[in-house]
């Protein structure tokens, strides 16, 4: 099944046996819920072709209520599943599964025009043009050793940068040495040092630090100079 609400109103013959008849059908199709259709009088299709979804299909409903319609139990069965789904539903279930009959009916009328279908595509280029942004912009970790002009690297969390300089440290000491470490913040240049406290020693400065650096989106050519 499609991944998308789809509710369809057309008017056509459906009946083999009066094929200069004409009825009017709506067709739903509703994710993990069913897919159904209804047969209603031809008049309904004037009154139903351009309105909201959640309205057509409880006119739909209305209508084989009203005329006791009995049809085969599959039908009967699908019909019945969409009508629990959304007419059936109760407080914030219902109101979140009106809101999506709803959107996907608004998302369908913008298509069928040529207007909001260039809208729409804009608004998804852009879209994706400001993800592409906020991905080029935010906070790396720099992990170093200044003094001896060490970068071990960069990150995109504190505590992976950290884990470097911790790993690395670790590996300057014996096999079997215990090691407590700690950081030492400074927030106001961000930045954090690794001290570190061997067995029984007292605590000592390691010489590693990370460093939180903000990412430019753009050229400065006067912040370059």
């Amino acid at each position: 099944m499609s991944d998308s609400i789809l509710v369809r109103v057309t008017l056509d013959s459906y009946d083999v046996v009066h094929p200069s008849e004409k009825q009017t059908q709506v067709y739903v199709q509703i994710p993990e819920v069913g897919r159904a259709s209804w047969l209603l009088d031809s008049s309904f299709y004037g009154r139903l072709k351009n309105e909201p979804w959640p309205h057509v299909i409880d006119e739909a409903h209305s209508d084989y209520m009203l005329r006791g319609v009995v049809s085969d139990s599959a039908s009967a069965a699908a019909r019945q599943a969409i009508v629990d789904w959304l007419l059936l539903s109760e407080g914030a279930e219902y109101d979140a599964r009106f809101d999506a009959v709803q959107e996907a009916w608004e998302l369908d009328q913008a298509r069928q025009h040529p207007v909001a279908r260039k809208l729409l595509k804009e608004n998804g280029e852009l879209q994706a043009r400001v993800a592409e942004l906020e991905a080029a912009q935010g906070t790396v970790y720099r992990a170093e050793h200044p003094d001896s002009g060490i970068t071990l690297g960069h990150y995109s969390t504190a505590k992976a940068a950290r884990d470097h300089c911790e790993a690395t440290e670790r590996r300057s000491w014996p096999t079997g040495t215990t090691l407590a470490f700690d950081w030492i913040e400074d927030d106001e240049d961000r930045v954090a040092e690794l001290v570190v406290t061997a067995g029984q020693n007292e605590e000592s400065a390691t010489g590693y630090i990370v460093t939180a650096l903000e990412l430019d989106s753009e050229y400065d050519p006067e912040a370059a100079e």
